[in-house]
């Protein structure tokens, strides 16, 4: 694209590309007088005798001709860069698009006639449907024939189909046919293997969910037998006991008391129990009791917790915790 324009302002550069945001143009633009065009045009020509008949440059100056005299030499143009590469390829995408779409059109309608009429060539086939469908007053037949009919004539001006009735595409159809076919039967094979691990899976699920059904009626079993023979037990630590076994992971308790300090851990039921702290120093109480239940501690474990804050300015280790419990309390 050219475009004359006054280049006698110093800042033309800047108008060019001020003119481009406003224009909204995105291809790069230079500004060359007619003179620099001629000049350019004439080297290249004074050395085009190594270039290959398929180089670009030798296709460009092939169609650009003799050198040209300017008219206005020192007029300058604006000048648009458009990638002729670029071009071809887009064109070369939109045909191969057309051809897709009417490929899969074309099947589309062999697939509602059940069946193709006699025909010489595609063009004979497409005549005879369209005038079977008009017959029977099938107008989106006859709207889709039209349609194939005028996109055949666009892609055989294009030179991407040859002419003559275009049998030729008409191979092309019966290969996307057998295409559709063998994907089809892949995808009813691979719609059988789905449908048989789902069926494992169904199996599999129903033979865990009766095992966690069984596990819990024994789990309630044994809680059940656990608390019909249940009997309380107490046992007591020092603070500097706890500490050592690495129960107490941190306390807001002054040091002062803490080592005089007390604990009674009572099982109070099969699966609580119970903490409470005593001090040697008259008159001083600290907190009273505290419950604590096994199955929070079992899920802070479950869980990667490490601590367990328990109240009463106490903060617990809970590996360390449930080590104790089980060892003094469920042990045999």
């Amino acid at each position: 694209m050219l475009s004359v324009i006054d280049v006698e302002d110093a800042d033309v550069a800047l108008k060019v590309n001020r003119y481009n945001k406003l224009t909204g143009t995105s291809r790069p633009s230079i500004i060359i007088s007619q003179k620099e065009i001629t000049s350019l045009h004439s080297l290249m020509s004074e050395n085009s005798d190594g270039l290959d008949e398929d180089d670009p440059l030798y296709e460009i100056l092939k169609e650009l001709g003799e050198v040209p005299v300017p008219l206005k030499p020192t007029e300058n143009i604006r000048m648009e860069l458009v990638n002729r590469v670029e071009v071809e390829i887009e064109e070369e995408k939109k045909s191969d698009d057309l051809k897709q779409a009417t490929l899969e059109k074309s099947v589309l309608l062999f697939q509602r006639l059940g069946g193709l009429p006699a025909g010489k060539t595609y063009l004979d086939i497409l005549i005879k449907a369209k005038l079977d469908a008009e017959k029977k007053g099938n107008q989106r037949n006859v709207d889709d024939v039209d349609d194939i009919i005028y996109k055949l004539g666009q892609l055989e001006e294009k030179g991407v189909l040859e002419g003559h009735g275009y049998s030729d595409f008409l191979k092309e159809i019966f290969v996307e046919i057998e295409d559709i076919a063998k994907r089809l039967e892949e995808l009813e094979k691979e719609k059988d293997r789905l449908l048989k691990a789902l069926e494992e899976i169904v199996e599999q699920r129903t033979f865990m969910e009766n095992k966690i059904a069984a596990f819990d009626g024994y789990l309630s079993t044994l809680k059940k037998n656990s608390a019909e023979s249940f009997k309380k037990k107490t046992k007591k630590f020092s603070y500097k006991d706890l500490l050592k076994k690495g129960v107490i992971a941190a306390s807001s308790i002054d040091d002062g008391i803490l080592k005089k300090l007390n604990f009674e851990i009572s099982q109070t039921a099969v699966d609580m129990f119970e903490i409470k702290a005593k001090v040697k120093i008259p008159g001083l109480n600290i907190g009273g009791a505290t419950d604590l239940g096994l199955e929070n501690l079992l899920e802070a474990k479950e869980n990667a917790e490490r601590f367990y804050d328990i109240g009463n300015g106490l903060v617990l280790n809970v590996r360390e915790t449930l080590f104790v419990i089980n060892k003094y309390f469920f042990s045999a």
